[in-house]
């Protein structure tokens, strides 16, 4: 009976030919490795779809820790650049 995660999508940002953005999602610790996570990107898709958008990036850091998790739901990697993060 409480929240345990999230997923935020949309058009892109505009920064490349992709029709939508995957710009977060997220599952508290104790959730995660449970199966909520690929139902929920793949609720997302169907949304996307629905709403007649037909492709979809996310940007993520290369050493994130969820990049398996991405590529189990069919994630390629498409380009590369470099992102002021805390300053660094």
């Amino acid at each position: 009976n409480k929240i345990v995660g999230f997923a935020d999508f949309g058009e892109t940002r505009g920064r490349n030919s992709f029709d939508a953005e995957l710009y977060a999602i997220y599952f508290l610790a104790e959730f995660q490795r449970k199966g909520i996570g690929g139902g929920l990107f793949r609720l997302c898709q169907k949304e996307m779809v629905a709403a007649g958008l037909d492709s979809m990036y996310l940007e993520a850091p290369e050493v994130s820790p969820y990049r398996n998790f991405y590529e189990k739901m069919g994630g390629q990697i498409v380009g590369e650049g470099t992102h002021k993060l805390a300053g660094v």
